[in-house]
């Protein structure tokens, strides 16, 4: 199985209703102050690391790479074997060394997909689709469990994971649960917020801008 299609393929696990409303939100403050500390967070970047770990194969396959996000629309993911995945605005570009193609043209899921994650990043939960199982308000950081129901080609996701770091509320990670027990972690690391971000690093292509 191609690196590039483990990649894209866990991304697109966020395949959610675009005006979809998270239930069971019991604690509403966490929820609401997550969402104010980042209205005052125009742009995220640092390296991410991501480890995806498929059911009877005993080797996780773990890759990284730059991480971009600038509010409200555009996110990055340059990964160092040359992999992209990449929203700009209206469109959704995945491939790998210059071979790149545009996924969005009015795709449902492939729009989806671009809300969800722009909207865990921009730190609203509640546009999720499913239900909110668990929550801890730790010291250090706040996590949630979201029960999902969506396939995607011969995989069912059933639950979401999303971690919250209380240093600026930002999104620390996120994990990606199936029936058998695969799963796809993806961890932010050393986050470096509003600091200005080369537009070209959302270009449809494969060379990065430098910041």
């Amino acid at each position: 199985m191609k690196r590039i299609f483990l990649s894209t393929l866990a991304l697109s696990f966020f395949c959610l209703g675009i005006n979809a409303q998270l239930k069971n939100i019991t604690n509403k403050d966490v929820v609401e102050k997550i969402k104010t500390a980042n209205a005052t967070i125009e742009t995220i970047q640092c390296k991410f690391k991501q480890t995806k770990e498929i059911a009877m194969i005993n080797n996780p396959v773990v890759s990284d790479g730059d991480f971009y996000y600038t509010k409200p629309n555009q996110l990055g993911m340059r990964y160092t074997n040359g992999e992209v995945m990449i929203i700009n605005k209206e469109n959704v570009t995945i491939g790998k060394k210059g071979k790149v193609r545009n996924v969005k043209s009015k795709n449902k899921q492939v729009e989806a997909l671009a809300s969800t994650l722009l909207a865990c990043m921009g730190g609203d939960i509640t546009k999720l689709n499913g239900t909110l199982e668990k929550m801890n308000d730790g010291a250090k950081e706040i996590s949630f469990n979201v029960k999902v129901n969506f396939s995607v080609g011969k995989g069912h996701i059933d639950k979401l994971e999303l971690v919250y770091d209380k240093k600026d509320m930002t999104m620390k990670s996120m994990k990606m649960i199936e029936s058998d027990g695969s799963f796809t972690f993806y961890e932010l690391q050393t986050k470096a917020l509003n600091k200005k971000i080369d537009p070209k690093v959302y270009e449809q292509s494969k060379k990065s801008g430098k910041n």
